[in-house]
Parts: C-alpha cells; structure tokens; sequence
C-alpha cells in the first residue's frame, strides 16, 4: 500500500509538469448493446487478454468513465457535491497518462510502463490499468 501511494503522489507531482499528449478520438457515443442486455450478460473473469486495445476503445472506456457529457462540462459519472475531484490515471506500456476529459485526450505523466508496480501482479500484463484517484 506504502508503494501504491507513493507512486501516485509521485505520478501527480509529475502531472504538473506534463510530457507528451496523446490525442484520443471522439468517443462513440452510439450503438452498443442495450443496457439490460449488458447486465444480463455481465459475468466475472479472471483471465485478462493482453492484447492492446484501440484508441478508439480506450476514448470511449474514459468517456464512459468520466467523460464530460454536457455543455456546462458536467460528467458521466457522479461526484460528490458535484466536485468533480477525481482524476482518471492510465498506465499503458508505453508509459502513465492522466485523463483530459473537458478536451478528450491523455497527458503523459511519465514514459515508463508502471503497470506492474500499480497492481496486483496478475493484473501486470493487462494492456491498459486505469486508476481512479480523489
């Protein structure tokens, strides 16, 4: 857990000082299955593909996530009193980004792939880890 923090407090620090920018495309906000078939298909796996995903599967997950969904910048997702607190991290191989969801792209935060220092290590091979941090 000591780690955990520790990497976090370090990956927001560097934040600050933000490296490259990766461009997502606009998130598909159509199509898809139906809401009550998605539940009724919902299961547990514990084995993870460790093929990369897309851009294109990568800016909707983050929309989905918290994505801003309304003119006056309003999210997905709620938030406390509407603070609108959390920040989206995700660790990709070619390095940790954190989530600009008012312009729909990732800010390097470092080059490095932290993906198996973040989690678990069955998760390490995971092609994208994402980190939900208030």
């Amino acid at each position: 857990m000591k780690i955990f923090c520790v990497l976090f407090i370090s990956l927001f620090a560097y934040s600050c000082l933000m490296g490259q920018t990766l461009e997502l495309p606009a998130p598909q906000k159509t199509g898809g299955m139906p809401l009550m078939e998605a539940l009724a298909k919902r299961v547990t796996v514990r084995a993870f593909d460790t093929t990369d995903i897309s851009l294109q599967q990568l800016s909707n997950l983050l929309w989905a996530s918290f994505g801003v969904n309304r003119p006056d910048g309003k999210r997905t997702a709620p938030s406390a009193n509407n603070k609108q607190e959390v920040d989206i991290y995700v660790l990709l191989k070619k390095g940790a980004y954190v989530y600009d969801a008012q312009n729909n792209k990732l800010n390097q935060v470092t080059p490095e792939d932290l993906r198996s220092q973040a989690t678990d290590q069955r998760f390490a091979d995971a092609p994208v880890q994402l980190i939900f941090y208030s």
